[in-house]
């Protein structure tokens, strides 16, 4: 009886983590200011995600706010950012927030940036927006990465209204695309 009433009165790591994953702003609050030694910068879950990942997986765009003001950054794994998964996702405030804090929007893995793989999945208006925002925050229209540009991609996946956005932005247009119906 008095664990359980110890573990409702504070708030374990679990808890803190289980927050950024359920989009308790509440719960990350109470515990960011209970644990000014920044133990909750480097907390992570059984898959070794730290709480902005989690919340950036989520979601969760006031959780990911707040803990970019408390000045936590991370990344998913070797290479892939959380900039791409956002923009993968499109979830275009995600990708606002993040630019505004510093991320890099050319950063490449594999052969992709944020740009390509919103490209890849954009198949919503929120993916058209996240390519405006991240050409707007100085995406390279033009990186080519294994001979493969933003172009390309729109091309290869049909994406005939984010070609004409790349294009309008100074995307250049290779001799041999002709399948893109871009008027």
């Amino acid at each position: 009886m008095i664990g359980r009433l110890y573990s409702r009165l504070t708030i374990t790591t679990n808890d803190f983590l289980k927050a950024a994953y359920l989009g308790d702003l509440n719960v990350i609050k109470k515990y960011t200011a209970a644990n000014r030694n920044t133990e909750f910068a480097i907390t992570r879950n059984h898959l070794g995600r730290k709480a902005l990942t989690i919340a950036v997986l989520s979601e969760h765009v006031t959780i990911v706010n707040f803990l970019i003001t408390e000045g936590i950054r991370d990344a998913i794994g070797p290479g892939l950012s959380l900039l791409m998964s956002a923009a993968q996702r499109g979830n275009n405030e995600i990708v606002e927030a993040l630019v505004a804090n510093g991320e890099n929007v050319n950063a490449v893995y594999g052969h992709h940036t944020a740009l390509t793989y919103a490209i890849v999945h954009g198949h919503s208006q929120n993916h058209l927006d996240t390519i405006k925002t991240l050409i707007k925050a100085g995406a390279d229209v033009n990186a080519e990465h294994s001979g493969r540009t933003p172009l390309f991609f729109a091309e290869q996946y049909g994406r005939d209204e984010i070609a004409k956005i790349l294009i309008d932005a100074g995307s250049e247009v290779p001799r041999n695309v002709c399948s893109l119906k871009i008027r």
